[in-house]
């Protein structure tokens, strides 16, 4: 995931999957895509060049590496920021061999580029370093999330999540998480449901969902107020689901049209009235603390985003959960865990989340324009 302290810097978030045979190509195209004018476009990559041929002055660049695991198979998220210009370098420390990556033929700074490709084999990521116009970056400093191996069979998970993980009481003193998410079908909101029902299970998490019975009358008697009760609460956490549906409600809002649903709910306003909140209030569309995107990688494509809100920031599911409730209820040392230690300590939550993926998945291969087919857009 990306985050970014400077909002001109061009970001650069690169999967290594480790494990995997190949190295770079001269001149592939991979599953590197970046923004220009509104429009997804993929990166070009890479054309090879000697490190000695880059002009550069030494300067440190912002980065982290972080080893997780999932589903038993080890991955590293490599995070670099203070990435100017159009081009940068993919190099590793003793050799003369680098890689020009190119992101567009603009100058502009603030680019958002995310980039998944396999990474060279049987190589350290501490002698990786990646190049920019002007500058280098120096070693990345890397982070692993990966236990010592261990027998699954009779390991506990790390203590820090079984101190999260209990039963709380129901004390306004909680960490609130307000959960908001297009209806885009009955299955997706089963997915949502899912995340919820996982999310709550820990110690230090209760879920407000508007669209689940227990909140529906309460929402329904003041949906407006019920809503900016809530966003304007600093002590609570938004967690937008990003799906294809909340894309076109977002861009009608921006485009002032309507969103007509064949099978429409009294409660679909509450997501569009968050996101017009959201855009009405850069603090709050902004508030990186605070929102928490995530998007199911299963079935949710990766061009897939809402803008305006905290663009540069989202948790892919299930590859991020672990840092997600970690972060969520503000215990960072909970980071550690993979997402193996949270099938162990909640499994029946964790199987019902997985069952709902599994249907979504299925109903769109099935229903490929399912989106079309239940939506439509019309001029106000």
């Amino acid at each position: 995931m990306c985050r970014s302290r400077v909002t001109s810097w061009l970001r650069l978030y690169v999967s290594l999957v480790l494990g995997m045979a190949g190295a770079l190509t001269e001149g592939n195209r991979t599953a590197c895509h970046y923004q220009e004018n509104d429009v997804t476009k993929p990166c070009e990559l890479f054309h090879k060049i000697g490190c000695q041929n880059i002009s550069y002055s030494p300067r440190t660049c912002e980065g982290r590496c972080e080893l997780s695991k999932m589903n038993g198979q080890p991955y590293f998220y490599l995070t670099i920021s203070t990435l100017f210009g159009r081009e940068g370098f993919l190099g590793v420390k003793g050799t003369d061999d680098c890689w020009k990556f190119k992101v567009g033929n603009t100058s502009d700074h603030e680019k958002h580029v995310i980039m998944d490709l396999t990474f060279f084999p049987e190589t350290s990521l501490k002698n990786v370093r990646i190049y920019r116009d002007g500058g280098r970056c120096d070693y990345l400093y890397s982070r692993s999330f990966l236990r010592e191996p261990s027998d699954t069979r009779h390991a506990d998970a790390p203590t820090q999540w079984q101190r999260i993980h209990q039963p709380w009481p129901r004390s306004p003193t909680l960490q609130k998480v307000l959960l908001l998410y297009s209806r885009d079908c009955p299955q997706f909101c089963e997915v949502a449901r899912a995340l919820g029902q996982l999310l709550q299970s820990f110690g230090n998490l209760k879920v407000l969902d508007p669209l689940q019975q227990n909140e529906m009358e309460q929402v329904s008697e003041n949906i407006s107020g019920w809503l900016t009760q809530h966003l304007q609460s600093p002590d609570v956490k938004l967690v937008i689901v990003v799906s294809e549906g909340a894309m076109v409600r977002q861009n009608a809002l921006l485009n002032n049209q309507l969103v007509h649903n064949d099978e429409p709910h009294f409660l679909d306003p509450v997501f569009t009235l968050a996101l017009q909140q959201m855009h009405e209030r850069p603090q709050l569309g902004n508030d990186y603390k605070r929102i928490f995107p995530v998007r199911f990688e299963d079935f949710t494509p990766s061009e897939v985003s809402l803008s305006l809100i905290v663009p540069l920031k989202c948790y892919v599911l299930q590859r991020h959960l672990g840092k997600l409730i970690a972060e969520l209820g503000q215990c960072n040392s909970a980071a550690e865990a993979g997402y193996e230690d949270i099938r162990r300590i909640c499994p029946q939550e964790v199987s019902q989340l997985e069952s709902a993926i599994r249907d979504m998945k299925s109903y769109c291969d099935d229903n490929p324009h399912y989106l079309k087919d239940h939506f439509s857009v019309v001029s106000r």
